[in-house]
This record gives structure tokens, C-alpha cells and sequence, in this order.
């Protein structure tokens, strides 16, 4: 994606570590609200609550053509998307490093941009208020504030609305002396998942990845290695994909895939997300028309 906007003409107005944002190119705005997760190659257009769409996704509604056209279009090279392009064709800043986080204070969940945030997601704010604190933190001389989940190194991986951000990268475990442990690629999934079950939390272990290259990592596969069955709440990607499989072909009678239960959105916290929105246009709907 950023390497097809930039054959184009259309750059970031800033980058935040592996956040790209821009002036939309699908409207007219003063406020760079169109955002690109490079690593991950997905988009969000914050002012028309477009979230964590695809490539095709944005050349149909750039170009206002349907799916069809569009395949059509990117199948005879009319489009030529990032594998397409030539080295020679761009001048592309490379890969950020990862950023130097320092955090320098934690306390309670207090901040109202944070909660009505985690609202937007479709978390629990007694739940939240459990596992997350509200961090304070520094990058490059600037401070900034955002929703903190401890790691197993008792640092935080750190989300906002704008940012991602980590002190290091760590798995966190939650040990409930289960047989079974649940996995989940990011914490957003994780709460998503204990506002879900809010009223019969199942008895369960858990493991949040914060990245799903640590399911490699020694200690989580320490971790799992202590359990007669294993859930896997990985994303709906080619790197959850990944190792969801590699898993199961190792062991698929401990290790199984849970994505079925969110199989037509990016992960469980998306899928949450559209199921509560529907579940509103419904009753609005139901209101409308009496």
C-alpha cells in the first residue's frame, strides 16, 4: 500500500514507527486520518470508519469500481500494485527501526480519550480497568500516553487510537493452573475475548503473542508445552495463518484453530466491533420503523 500510494503521488504526511498516515485519499480533509500498518499492508480511513481494509479494498473505492472490475484491472497490470513496481520507480524511505520507548509513569485508566477508545473497541471498561493501566511514556524527546498491558518482562506493550508502541517485545502469560490455554496475537483480542465471557469467564490459561513471530519463542513454547490443549486466537493473515499451521502439523490433537468463530473479519476484536455496530443499526432500524 505504500509503495503503490507513493507510485502515485500520494506520501505520508508523518510516520510513527510502522504507522503511515496521510491525507485521505478518498476525500477532502485538512487532518491526515487515512492510516496504513506497513507491516501488516492494511488500511484505516478514520473519518468514514473504514478499518484495516485490504489493497482491493482501496482500489475499489479509489476508483469507485466494483470488486469485479477491479480484479479485472489488477489482472491485466492496469493497476500495478507494490509486487508490480519497479525498485527504480520510487524512492521509499525503508523500514522504520523499531522505536525507543521509555515509559516513566503508570497509573488507573483515567483519561477519556483512552476510554472512550477502548468503548470504540468494544471493551469492557471494568475489564480493561483489570489488566491494562494508563501509561505515560517518551519516543525521541516526546511524551505521549496510552493503554499499557504488562509483558511476562513486566514492561508494557502500549496502544492509542494513533500509535502502537512497546518498551520490548515479550510475551505476557496468565496462569490460572488450567489444562487448557488460550492464545492470542494481540491484547486487544485478549480483552475482547474476557468482555465476551465477562459473566462466566471460562478456566483458562493464557498467552497474548503481541506479535505472532514470539509463538516461536522458547518460552511460549515452554509455556504451551504445559498444557493438554491448546486454543489459537491467531489473526485471520498470512502470518496467523502461518503458524495456526504450523502448529496443528506438529501437534493437532493439543493445538486448535479458533478462528472459525471470526473467520470473515481480521481478528476477534474486528469481528466484536462489527457484531455491536450491527447489532445497533438493527435496533435502530427496529426504532425507525415502528
Amino acid at each position: 500500500m505504500v509503495s503503490y500510494l507513493a507510485s502515485i503521488g500520494i506520501n505520508p504526511v508523518r510516520v510513527v514507527g510502522d504507522f503511515h498516515y496521510y491525507l485521505s485519499p478518498l476525500r477532502d480533509e485538512n487532518h491526515p486520518s487515512f492510516r496504513i500498518e506497513r507491516s501488516r499492508n492494511k488500511w484505516t480511513d478514520f473519518g468514514i470508519e473504514l478499518k484495516r481494509k485490504s489493497f482491493l479494498d482501496f482500489i475499489m473505492a479509489y476508483r469507485n469500481i466494483d470488486i469485479k472490475e477491479a480484479v479485472r484491472q489488477l489482472n491485466n497490470q492496469e493497476i500495478r500494485p507494490a509486487a508490480y513496481i519497479r525498485s527504480a520507480d520510487l524512492r521509499l524511505e525503508p523500514m522504520p527501526e523499531p522505536l525507543k520507548v521509555k515509559v516513566f509513569k503508570d497509573s488507573m485508566l483515567q483519561s477519556a480519550a483512552l476510554l472512550c477508545y477502548l468503548q470504540l473497541r468494544n471493551i469492557d471498561l471494568e475489564i480493561a480497568s483489570h489488566y491494562c493501566r494508563e501509561v505515560n511514556f517518551n519516543i525521541k524527546g516526546k511524551n505521549y500516553y496510552g493503554i499499557g498491558f504488562r509483558n511476562d518482562s513486566g514492561r508494557f506493550e502500549i496502544r492509542s487510537p494513533y500509535m502502537k508502541a512497546a518498551e520490548n517485545k515479550q510475551i505476557t502469560t496468565i496462569n490460572n493452573c488450567a489444562t487448557m490455554v488460550r492464545v492470542f496475537e494481540g491484547f486487544f483480542d485478549f480483552l475482547t475475548f474476557m468482555t465476551l465471557h465477562k459473566n462466566n469467564p471460562p478456566h483458562s490459561n493464557y498467552v497474548i503473542l503481541h506479535c505472532a513471530h514470539l509463538m516461536r519463542r522458547k518460552e511460549t513454547q515452554d509455556f504451551l508445552a504445559l498444557h493438554d490443549k491448546v486454543f489459537l486466537f491467531l489473526d485471520n493473515d498470512p502470518t496467523g495463518e502461518k503458524y495456526t499451521h504450523e502448529a496443528i502439523s506438529a501437534d493437532g490433537k493439543r493445538y486448535e484453530d479458533r478462528r472459525f468463530q471470526y473467520a470473515t473479519h481480521a481478528d476477534l476484536n474486528e469481528w466484536a466491533v462489527d457484531k455491536a455496530a450491527d447489532v445497533l443499526r438493527k435496533k435502530k432500524w427496529s426504532q425507525d420503523n415502528r
